[in-house]
């Protein structure tokens, strides 16, 4: 019976690989590989055979992830598919998730579902407002993990431009988001609503407007009064 050598790289070996004109692999043994790129870059792979299939997994960049690290992933790997999972569907499955946990992906599927109860104006409003102010500051973030201090740099940046009306928008969108992923369990408080915006943004000079009488600008009015309150 053939048997095949494990763990045959060392850390030394893996930080000193130069990159080549094409691609080559330094072999760890057991299916994991580091490849090197011709751009210098460095990626673990695990090499394994599923329901006939031969497939690759990737495990993660190195430095990122060590040689130690990438070992256990290995481990890992190895264990599902001898359990008849397959690494790399389980991976994008767990990656859809983070995305539908995400506050991105959490305020897209609450937009989604509010679309037909508001104008086109009102809904290009929002979407604009949360993918230009929120988005790229807490976009990616889990919902469960976001807390308070993470929300104000959003506010405060938009309250740095000169919009302080804009500023208590925004929190409101925020807050509506988290009042969606508290009803859907996604959350088990909204972080939002423990952000005080009278001790944090500047007062503003009250004018008088115009009566309106108009009733789709009536509506439009009271929609911005409950974003303006945070919902």
């Amino acid at each position: 019976m053939t048997t095949y050598s494990v763990n045959k790289l060392n850390d030394p070996e893996c930080r000193s690989a130069k990159p080549k004109s094409k691609l080559y692999r330094l072999r760890d043994g057991g299916g994991l590989s580091l490849d090197i790129m011709p751009s210098g870059s460095k990626t673990w792979r695990y090499a394994y055979r599923i329901h006939g299939k031969q497939k690759t997994f990737t495990i993660g960049k190195y430095p990122k992830v060590g040689l130690a690290l990438a070992r256990t992933s290995r481990g890992n790997a190895k264990k599902m598919v001898h359990d008849g999972v397959d690494p790399s569907q389980q991976k994008q499955i767990v990656k859809r998730q983070i995305n539908e946990n995400s506050f991105q992906g959490v305020a897209e599927t609450w937009l989604a579902q509010m679309k037909d109860e508001w104008s086109d104006t009102h809904y290009t409003r929002l979407n604009s407002y949360l993918s230009r102010d929120a988005y790229p500051l807490i976009g990616n973030r889990s919902v469960d993990e976001i807390e308070a201090p993470e929300i104000i740099p959003v506010i405060m940046a938009v309250a740095n431009r000169g919009a302080v009306d804009s500023a208590k928008r925004i929190k409101g969108m925020i807050q509506q988001v988290f009042d969606y992923a508290l009803v859907h369990g996604k959350v088990k408080r909204n972080p939002a609503r423990d952000i005080n915006l009278g001790m944090l943004l500047p007062k503003t000079l009250k004018q008088h407007y115009a009566t309106i009488t108009d009733p789709k600008e009536l509506g439009k009015l009271l929609r911005d009064i409950d974003l303006y309150r945070g919902g």
